[in-house]
């Protein structure tokens, strides 16, 4: 992996890198589905739906248990449901928080890119303390096209102003190292995520403290 000083800008992730949402949210799924329509989601479904937008993971819920709604309706009712229990789900992750204010104490320009809409975005961020380090975060309604399009990442390096060639995302998803990679940035993967290739702009790493630890020490 190439020293940090190579690298115009790090940009990560939010759910699951800076904070362990996800469980939270798709917890959340579960009540508000089984509560409208009776629909009881599998534990399954977590996996498919990780890093995808709301209106993906919406589309995909219609159409595996055929829930009598458009997929902007039913990304709506999802939206109310989170906005409604935002504190509930945020679980800050202190590992990334301290990597993020070493990667400030250093100098090194950060950014973020999300597949979720700015309300949550900015007041996850917010809630965590993080507001002075992402003055300009991109959530999934900043841009055309959602993860695993590149737009996010591409947008994201703009307001770092960094090139994306010389970038590095940090990310805990198929979905989202996709993104990345289409962007033109390498991609540092968190965790035990199965992936069917090998990519030499990809770095694995077991957890958060271990690529703090490779880039700053």
């Amino acid at each position: 992996m190439k020293p940090i000083s190579a690298y115009h800008a790090i940009i990560f992730d939010l759910d699951g890198i800076l904070a362990d949402t996800e469980p939270g949210i798709f917890r959340i799924h579960q009540r508000s589905l089984l509560k409208r329509y009776g629909k009881t989601i599998e534990a399954q479904d977590f996996d498919d739906v990780i890093g995808l937008g709301y209106l993906e993971t919406a589309a995909y819920f219609i159409d595996k248990y055929a829930i009598p709604r458009t997929p902007q309706a039913l990304t709506e009712e999802l939206i109310a449901s989170i906005d409604a229990s935002i504190a509930q789900v945020v679980d800050p992750i202190p590992a990334a928080q301290d990597f993020v204010r070493a990667l400030a104490r250093h100098g090194v320009r950060i950014g973020l890119a999300s597949n979720s809409q700015s309300f949550y975005v900015r007041s996850v961020i917010e809630t965590l303390g993080l507001s002075e380090f992402f003055p300009a975060p991109v959530a999934r309604d900043d841009v055309p096209n959602g993860k695993p399009a590149a737009d996010p990442y591409l947008e994201a390096c703009r307001r770092a102003g960094a090139d994306p060639r010389h970038s590095l995302a940090v990310e805990d998803s198929p979905v989202g190292l996709q993104a990345a990679l289409a962007a033109g940035l390498e991609g540092a993967l968190i965790g035990p995520v199965s992936l069917p290739m090998t990519n030499p702009k990809v770095h694995r790493f077991a957890s958060i403290r271990e690529l703090h630890h490779t880039l700053l020490h």
